[in-house]
């Protein structure tokens, strides 16, 4: 329905291609860093039980089958949590700091629980040392993965043409 607005409105005519761009490439650095869930255990948990975090502080785990961003200590920090997340998801949460698509090479299979904290990418402050790692370092450290540079299929949107509408 929208593309028929937008063709009807705009002109808008447009295509999909694949075109070899460059990508980052989510790899397994440290074997055995992960922590593999127990989906025995992994069960909808309710407000009055909230089990401590992975690292033992304050801020309760997430749901089941869940990442979720809690509270930051700073504009240019982020913190993740999930539980009982397979790798694909992390995915769209680092493309999106990226300037690149991330794919998963990692070929786990499994369902983990993982902490992420980090400086935000965009931030333009080298940083003090007490401070959070880049997102490239806390991969490795916190999780046991990395990202590396490649060059691979990505998906992109050509827009054939396009006017400016007219006045309602």
């Amino acid at each position: 329905m929208l593309q028929g607005l937008l063709a009807d409105r705009f002109k808008l005519v447009a295509h999909q291609e694949t075109r070899q761009l460059p990508i980052y490439a989510l790899v397994v650095s440290k074997p055995g860093s992960l922590s593999a869930s127990d989906a025995t255990k992994c069960t909808p948990r309710s407000a009055e039980a909230a089990p401590p975090s992975i690292s033992g502080a304050a801020t309760p785990l997430p749901s089941c089958g869940s990442l979720i961003q809690t509270k930051a200590s700073e504009a240019d920090a982020a913190h993740y949590m999930g539980r009982s997340i397979p790798i694909g998801t992390l995915l769209p949460i680092l493309g999106g700091l990226m300037d690149r698509v991330v794919v998963d090479k990692t070929g786990l299979t499994g369902t983990y629980d993982l902490e992420l904290e980090f400086t935000r990418p965009t931030s333009l402050d080298v940083g003090a040392p007490d401070e959070a790692p880049s997102l490239f370092a806390a991969l490795e450290e916190q999780i046991g993965l990395k990202l590396e540079s490649k060059t691979g299929p990505v998906d992109v949107l050509i827009i054939d043409h396009v006017e400016e509408p007219s006045p309602n």
